[in-house]
């Protein structure tokens, strides 16, 4: 026992005597996280997953005691190209029940559920004028966002010219969508880490000068005609092929049920690994438009529904910190927090090593982490979101 009270005395002198510049300077709260988070993605600086951008949502709105007031997180001062409709959100679906009733919805009233692949890049806006791109820019705040037209511009897959077969082309068309980085083409040259291709996109279009080369392999992938003249999402999907933009007819998809949705799922989570494009889930949405309403002001609207991969990565929030000891006598931190599902594991507690390595990270209780799956089978730390200026845990061994 007097052991055990000496090696507490240790681990707590050594985390206690950190610097408080160490220990302090990740301090941010989840709102001041999320803000930051959006600053530097809309900058092109993010290297985040998504998974753990979710986690953070999914964390902040399990909070009871809401941190502070929600901040107004202006994004970047140059977001100032005005959009002719408004860029909303797609509603991500967290459970195999949400897929089933957006299904049941469409079914009730006599349609039939499009199925595409969600891909894994930036959301923009492009306009057409008389059949001619004269407009590019990203969603900022849904409202204003960044003008892209010269990047767009050095692109060699995107349309630079609509042509009309049948019917004359719009004084206006207006597409939202997708900008993402073709893999296949980059692949050439030695473009390795497919994680950070939609990063390397954020990048480029924070560029005051884009690098023409990797501009070259730049794609879109309408997931929206919003001015459309067309009842049926299918006309549209036929048109936007026909009009040259890549994959989206050969990747639209009809399902009636929730076991060909899970069937598609998972065949898009597979061929997201092998390219031409990244991905990160797939998107439902009413073949019929006028089955479901359609709100250009809504942040979320109701049209469409995303129902992303399984996660890689979780978003914990540390409740206890406890000490174990092996047959060695060799002592292991254990962080342990709220169950989350992970790889179809749940999982209440990671291991954090021992004395040598939590004196490193300075870990307390309160603090928000990332955890990820080694080998499929084992949750280890992954890094650490935000800290707390909670005491040091001094749990006796």
């Amino acid at each position: 026992m007097g052991k055990n009270l000496i090696v507490l005395l240790i681990i707590s002198t050594l985390l206690i005597s950190l610097p408080a510049a160490t220990r302090l300077k990740s301090d941010l709260s989840v709102d001041q996280q999320l803000c930051k988070l959006d600053m530097d993605y809309a900058a092109g600086k993010t290297k985040i997953s998504d998974d753990v951008y979710d986690g953070l949502i999914l964390l902040k709105n399990q909070q009871k005691d809401s941190e502070a007031q929600p901040l107004n997180c202006q994004l970047i001062a140059d977001n100032n190209y005005s959009h002719s409709f408004f860029m909303g959100s797609l509603r991500k679906a967290i459970s195999v029940e949400q897929i089933r009733l957006f299904i049941n919805q469409i079914k009730k009233q006599g349609g039939r559920c499009v199925l595409q692949p969600k891909i894994d890049g930036l959301a923009v806006e492009l306009i057409y004028h008389k059949g001619c791109l004269v407009a590019a820019s990203t969603r900022g705040n849904g409202y204003k966002g960044r003008d892209i037209y010269p990047l767009v511009q050095l692109s060699g897959q995107i349309p630079k010219k609509l042509y009309f077969h049948g019917a004359p082309l719009q004084d206006n068309t207006v597409l939202h969508g997708e900008l993402y980085l073709r893999l296949d083409l980059a692949e050439k040259n030695k473009l390795k880490n497919y994680q950070h291709a939609r990063h390397k996109v954020a990048g480029l279009t924070a560029q005051k000068k884009p690098d023409k080369t990797w501009a070259a392999w730049l794609d879109f992938y309408p997931w929206s005609w919003v001015n459309s003249p067309h009842s049926i999402t299918e006309q549209d999907i036929q048109q936007l092929s026909g009009w040259g933009f890549n994959f989206i007819q050969q990747q639209t998809h009809y399902a009636d049920n929730l076991e060909e949705i899970e069937s598609w799922r998972q065949f898009y989570e597979k061929k997201s690994a092998e390219g031409p494009m990244l991905m990160d889930g797939v998107v439902l949405k009413a073949n019929q438009k006028n089955l479901l309403t359609r709100d250009q002001q809504k942040l979320m609207p109701d049209y469409a529904l995303a129902w992303k991969f399984p996660p890689k990565k979780a978003v914990v929030r540390i409740k206890e910190i406890y000490w174990t000891t092996g047959r060695t006598g060799k002592k292991t931190a254990i962080l342990s927090f709220e169950p989350v599902i992970l790889g179809g594991l749940r999982i209440t507690k990671v291991s954090a090593g021992g004395i040598k390595n939590m004196r490193k990270l300075a870990i307390r209780v309160g603090d928000v982490i990332s955890i990820a799956l080694k080998g499929q089978a084992i949750a280890v730390p992954d890094r650490i979101l935000v800290r707390t200026d909670a005491p040091v845990d001094s749990t006796p061994l």
